[in-house]
């Protein structure tokens, strides 16, 4: 089992849910992610429903957001699942979620999304939302590795203390 902390780090218990219908459905069961701390819902082109248009994701991304236990939307700067982003990010902030800036996208993954990192991050600013920068790090020697999402973030105006995942104290009651 992994340690509730590991050199000092507080882990957080979660997982990377993969989105996959149009209606929002999760790969995994409500009963396990509710014993888990923090849920992150995505869509994966590999899992994921088949491409659809901008409306039809963000219906998608909308139901997602009725889930519970999800409390972060990953990977919406993807561009083989446009979204509306003025319709989806004042809902999910409505909703109480967060929206997940990956630093993978600037750098190693989903080529072509960085003007929808900015559009992200121009309209988390907008609402005055709270954010969450990973790393997106499929191996343990990227973890933590967010400098060029944090830079971008901060050009854009997203206030530090928006960026709850800075403070260990501010995503866990956030996450409460």
């Amino acid at each position: 089992a992994v340690p509730e902390r590991l050199h000092g780090v507080r882990i957080l218990r979660g997982v990377e849910c993969n989105i996959i219908s149009r209606d929002g459905k999760l790969d995994l069961p409500n009963e396990l992610l509710a014993i888990l701390e923090t849920v992150i819902a995505s869509a994966h082109i590999v899992v994921s429903p088949e491409k659809l248009k901008s409306k039809d994701n963000t219906k998608m991304y909308l139901k997602v957001l009725e889930n519970r236990h999800v409390n972060i939307l990953g990977h919406l700067e993807n561009t083989q699942f446009p979204v509306d982003y003025e319709t989806l990010i004042p809902a999910a902030k409505e909703a109480g979620k967060l929206i997940e800036i990956n630093n993978a996208s600037f750098t190693i993954a989903r080529k072509g999304s960085y003007q929808n990192c900015l559009t992200i991050m121009q309209l988390l600013k907008k609402y005055n939302m709270p954010t969450v920068i990973n790393s997106d790090a499929h191996t343990a020697e990227r973890v933590g590795l967010v400098s060029r999402a944090m830079e971008t973030a901060l050009e854009v105006g997203i206030k530090p203390e928006n960026i709850l995942n800075i403070d260990y104290r501010k995503i866990a009651k956030f996450l409460r």
